[in-house]
């Protein structure tokens, strides 16, 4: 699926596409997303390669984004950075508190050559009571330091990855 840039970027030179597979079941659900990014013009500051671990706060650079809903109406938000670190948030209220969840560790797979990179993360997570509902998004930090914000839709005038009316079903329920 092609993610694209919120409409306040203007016109952006990178394109990104991104798959997921999702095989749920009443204890987890194995999730594998991959996103692949076409930057002919090195627009993407990436960084730096590290170990696979916990960070906080990894909005504020490149990473991808992944939001799933649950029948009680909260929701998880997790972090991939290329790098190798993630994060994995529970929120039960929009851009509520953010209670850490603690699990396992994904794999991480970043590909690159001048021009491209696949990213695929695979991730073992404990079925809270998802829904298929939610989002695959991705956050680039550009090498002027500015942000562009990538997602199948956006229904708001501002970038908001939260916003439950942009979001899919990313499986079949």
């Amino acid at each position: 699926m092609r993610l694209f840039p919120h409409p306040s970027h203007g016109s952006v030179t990178p394109s990104v596409t991104a798959q997921w597979r999702a095989q749920p079941s009443d204890a987890e659900v194995l999730l594998d997303v991959e996103w692949c990014i076409d930057d002919p013009a090195a627009l993407i500051h990436w960084p730096p390669k590290s170990g696979v671990e916990f960070a906080e706060r990894l909005w504020h650079s490149t990473c991808g984004e992944l939001f799933l809903a649950t029948r009680d109406g909260a929701y998880v938000e997790c972090h991939y950075s290329p790098s190798g670190h993630y994060a994995h948030y529970l929120l039960t209220t929009t851009r509520g508190p953010l209670q850490r969840l603690e699990w396992p560790v994904p794999q991480v797979h970043v590909t690159r050559t001048p021009t491209t990179t696949q990213w695929r993360i695979g991730q073992r997570l404990p079925n809270l009571g998802f829904t298929a509902r939610g989002a695959v998004t991705l956050v680039l930090k550009l090498n002027d330091q500015s942000t562009l914000y990538w997602a199948a839709h956006h229904p708001a005038v501002q970038p908001d990855f939260h916003d439950q009316s942009g979001w899919i079903d990313l499986w079949s329920p």
